[in-house]
């Protein structure tokens, strides 16, 4: 196993170390070693015994990121006791002491861990090109897997792009459907129509106005002339083409606008359709766990009601346009009795050159 820190590290030479320096003789010690530790660390131990006493250096390689390796090395020194065995690291925590065994040629080491539990790490006897060859293999194994990796990553990012992509279509496609713009385009309508009709009223009381001047008895050309003509020309005039008109212009733009978005509303329901059905199948088909944000079934409660409000739209349409052309021709009539009214008044008086 790889070993957290340095510190742990070279506890781990020590013990290996100590190990080594117990039921064997001195020959047999010295030489070199290797422990297998990977994924997480790859170790070559040179020990050196000189009767009592110990040296050694101990090279440990880890993975480092990026299919690359690091290496640290460690010099070690101890002593042998009767059979227990010591070892400290030259240059750092100097003072700690480890113990270890051989078993059947192996040196087995012992080291606390973070935890407070023993490790052990087995080392076997092996020469440098041994140890060369297994860190070559190692490494080359370190760069398969993470240019797989990178591979994978690519992949996921790619798919994450593609469902994104085409979410936020879908998404698209929601927001128009739950949109109120046809909704609000009929209340503007039929407000348009509300406002017609109180001009219309305005503009009956207005021709009420003009009769009561009409009637006044007797006539004076001013009367005729000014007063009458004033409440014909000016007053329902006015009423007729500019607050009657401004109602009408705004009955035309909403209109037409309505009858965009229903002409659009084929297209509408058919992308909609179409990138709910795409999105689903990416979903199906997609190697990794990918969040998408919305679900394909959500445009079918969506599109259920969008459909509702084209068809009560549609079937009001031919309404509007008749209230329109009913409240226009009312208008036209009072302006031709007003235009009579004015001009059976005009003739009734005789006015000096």
């Amino acid at each position: 196993m790889k070993f957290g820190n340095t510190r742990i590290q070279f506890f781990f030479v020590l013990g290996l170390l100590l190990l080594i320096l117990g039921p064997v003789s001195a020959a047999s010690l010295s030489g070199t070693y290797i422990g297998d530790s990977r994924p997480q660390a790859l170790y070559f131990l040179t020990l050196v015994q000189t009767r009592d006493a110990v040296t050694a250096s101990l090279i440990d390689v880890s993975p480092a990121g990026s299919g690359e390796t690091k290496t640290d090395s460690i010099a070690l020194s101890g002593g042998i006791s009767d059979d227990l065995f010591t070892l400290r690291a030259d240059r750092w925590w100097s003072g700690q002491v480890f113990s270890g065994k051989t078993q059947n040629g192996r040196i087995i080491l012992s080291f606390p861990t973070q935890g407070g539990a023993l490790g052990t790490i087995t080392f076997v006897r092996g020469s440098e090109e041994s140890f060369n060859k297994l860190l070559a293999t190692w490494k080359e194994g370190l760069q398969a897997r993470f240019t797989e990796q990178q591979r994978e990553q690519k992949a996921r990012e790619t798919e994450a792009r593609a469902l994104n992509a085409l979410a936020d279509k879908f998404a698209h496609d929601l927001r128009t459907i739950r949109s109120k713009d046809i909704e609000i385009k009929v209340k503007d309508i039929q407000g348009d129509l509300d406002g017609e009709r109180k001009v219309l009223n305005e503009l009956s009381k207005d021709l009420g106005n003009l009769i009561r001047e009409a009637e006044v008895r007797p006539m004076t050309c001013y009367q005729a002339f000014q007063t009458v003509g004033y409440a014909f020309h000016q007053t329902m005039g006015y009423t007729f083409k500019t607050t009657l008109g401004y109602e009408v212009k705004n009955f035309e733009r909403n209109m037409k606008a309505l009858q965009t978005l229903l002409s659009e509303s084929p297209a509408v329901i058919g992308n909609t359709q179409e990138h709910a059905r795409a999105l689903d199948e990416a979903i199906k088909g997609r190697r990794f766990a990918t969040k998408v944000s919305l679900q394909p079934a959500e445009a079918d409660e969506a599109l259920r009601h969008y459909r509702e409000l084209l068809e009560y739209a549609r079937s009001s349409l031919e309404d509007f346009q008749g209230r329109n052309d009913a409240h226009l021709a009312e208008a036209n009539v009072r302006m031709r009795q007003g235009e009579e009214i004015v001009r059976e008044t005009q003739a009734s008086v005789r006015c000096r050159q």
